[in-house]
């Protein structure tokens, strides 16, 4: 290798270390926020199913239950129950009743489960049978991611 004496060689290789540093920090960079959109992206998957839950646990709750003899309006009487079974188990509103409507011989009962940053929007329908609430099926789910204020 030919020797030089005016001193470029290390400017040179200055440079080269420069811009070798610069390339390690951008990596490293798009390493951490790939990791950080990883780990949120657990999260908001991670509530979206605690929410999920929510209403699945009051679906199983009011299925098979049966209404008190003599109840007038079994609406009403279906949206007391599933009212008092948010509120005793879920005690910071995470799970609320809307609405329950009654239509054509089924009851709707709209509800809103919130978990973290994600909302969910669902209508359980159920059926009386006897006196006996019975589930029938879901008919809205939505999801909604709130924004973080």
């Amino acid at each position: 290798m030919k020797r030089r004496e005016d001193g470029y060689v290390l400017i040179y290789v200055l440079i080269v270390i420069v811009l070798l540093a610069a390339l390690a920090a951008t990596a490293g960079t798009v390493a951490v926020r790939n990791i950080t959109a990883q780990r949120a992206a657990e999260a908001r998957t991670r509530e979206k199913y605690e929410a999920a839950g929510m209403i699945e646990r009051m679906q199983t709750h009011l299925d098979g239950l049966t209404l008190p003899i003599g109840a007038a309006d079994a609406s009403e009487e279906i949206g007391n129950i599933a009212r008092e079974y948010a509120r005793s188990h879920y005690p910071d509103a995470a799970l609320e009743v809307e609405t329950v409507t009654a239509r054509g011989g089924e009851y709707r009962v709209s509800l809103i489960a919130t978990s973290g940053e994600m909302q969910i929007t669902a209508e359980i329908v159920f059926s009386v049978h006897d006196g006996q609430i019975v589930f029938a099926r879901y008919d809205a789910y939505e999801v909604h991611a709130i924004e973080a204020v």
